[in-house]
């Protein structure tokens, strides 16, 4: 259960407009897919805003644009609706990175992806019977959400690989931007209500 909870947020970054290897992207902007989701309610493509290790990802949910904050070095992240009147916003604790129903371990495989390097690690689902393929990378700066899931994997996950294929999980096609990214998107509302929840497992 909590592979596909992880597996319908995740994202992978398959393409960029130009070679960024020789140094870290330290801002931009990402568009994205997700393969398993094809629902009317539910946008499969997304937007995620990164600059020096802080992120901000935006989803279309029933309509409305969902946003997830994630500030760096913090050990929570927010979400909250951009024209929901009431200010709220929620405030999620990380999940403990591993738990006992998910094992990972590290290849030294590596390959390269959209001119970027990556690294390969396995995931093993115990409950689900059910492996994973995570190609990250270090040549981002700063360690994504989804990375949080997993433990020891640093960096940003650029792809993901289901071996039995359970719904339609593997991940298609993005592209990243390098371009100035905005203090400012990774500021909460002027007037937010904040409140408190219980640690999730990290999704999209």
């Amino acid at each position: 259960m909590k592979k596909i909870l992880f597996l319908s947020g995740i994202l992978s970054f398959i393409s960029l407009n130009e070679c960024y290897s020789q140094k870290k992207i330290r801002e931009g902007v990402a568009i994205f897919e997700i393969g398993m989701i094809k629902s009317k309610f539910i946008s499969s493509q997304g937007t995620i805003y990164f600059k020096n290790g802080n992120i901000r990802t935006e989803r279309k949910i029933m309509g409305e644009n969902e946003i997830k904050i994630y500030p760096k070095d913090s050990n929570f992240f927010y979400q909250y609706y951009e024209k929901d009147t009431s200010k709220i916003v929620e405030k999620y604790q990380y999940p403990s990175q591993i738990d006992s129903g998910c094992i990972v371990k590290f290849s030294d495989e590596t390959r390269i992806i959209a001119g970027i390097k990556c690294k390969k690690a396995i995931a093993f689902f115990l409950q689900d019977n059910d492996t994973l393929d995570i190609w990250f990378t270090d040549e981002i700066d700063g360690k994504n959400q989804f990375a949080f899931n997993f433990k020891n994997i640093n960096g940003f996950i650029m792809e993901v690989k289901d071996y039995k294929r359970l719904l339609n999980t593997n991940i298609i096609g993005a592209s990243i931007n390098k371009r100035r990214v905005k203090q400012k998107l990774f500021e909460l509302p002027r007037g937010s209500k904040v409140i408190p929840h219980k640690n999730i497992f990290i999704g999209m």
